[in-house]
């Protein structure tokens, strides 16, 4: 599994990319809550950016559209570099 945000992550099977929050579960081990596939990277690392901005809203952790946008343009920055080494 690969961390891609404090409490998202990404995961695969043989088909799909699958992000998720994950969950210690009692006699379960590691479990993925509300799994989201995809078909490549770059889709679940758009869709990890979103969901990042929306909590960080819900949360109130960011509270005008100024600090959203800087926040978006921050965060796709910080996953394009990320995932540069794997587009060469």
């Amino acid at each position: 599994m690969i961390q891609l945000t404090d409490n998202l992550f990404v995961t695969a099977d043989e088909r799909n990319y699958i992000v998720g929050i994950t969950r210690q579960r009692a006699g379960r081990g590691i479990v993925m809550d509300s799994p989201s596939y995809f078909t490549t990277m770059s889709q679940a690392v758009r869709y990890a950016v979103s969901l990042a901005l929306k909590e960080r809203v819900a949360n109130d952790q960011i509270t005008t559209l100024h600090q959203f946008v800087e926040e978006q343009e921050r965060l796709q920055a910080e996953f394009i570099k990320k995932l540069e080494p794997l587009e060469g």
